[in-house]
């Protein structure tokens, strides 16, 4: 879940990633991955998003957590093994265990994490980088991702030279 909502991918992509779409260059980590809704390829710099300082990002951290598992490093065999191994069901049934014992109110589904992201880069990206980074054909499409966000409707209105 929360690496959909630091990448915006869908389950059915995220729930694919395995060690071969993992690139390790000299800046972080790289996700490379067809994505089986439109088929198109992405790459995605993981290192750029959700940054800390003198950390690796927030993706990142998630992704290593679950790649220097033992497996993972003893042999090439396992390259193409799905990292985060939980069904669309399961992952929405343990979600809403914890919002419960959170006290959250709200819904939530591994959906909610490609809102949450769209919600919090339409902050920081232009619309069509927004609209391309989730593989959407229209900007009306993304937007009906952006939650009625405050901070995007002031940074609008900031960027106008009234």
């Amino acid at each position: 879940f929360l690496f959909s909502c630091y990448t915006g991918l869908r389950y059915s992509d995220y729930s694919r990633v395995s060690k071969s779409n993992i690139e390790t260059t000299e800046k972080g980590l790289i996700l490379r991955i067809k994505a089986q809704k439109t088929g198109k390829y992405m790459a995605v710099p993981l290192y750029t998003i959700f940054t800390e300082k003198d950390k690796r990002s927030k993706p990142e951290q998630v992704l290593l957590k679950y790649l220097n598992q033992d497996y993972y490093n003893d042999t090439r065999q396992f390259d193409e093994l799905p990292i985060f191994k939980i069904s669309n069901q399961d992952a929405n049934r343990k979600l809403k265990t914890i919002a419960k014992m959170a006290n959250v109110r709200k819904t939530i589904t591994t959906h909610v994490g490609r809102k949450t992201f769209a919600t919090l880069a339409a902050v920081k990206l232009p619309l069509p980088m927004l609209q391309r980074l989730m593989q959407h054909s229209t900007p009306q499409e993304t937007m009906r991702y952006v939650d009625n966000n405050p901070q995007l409707l002031a940074k609008l209105l900031e960027d106008i030279d009234w």
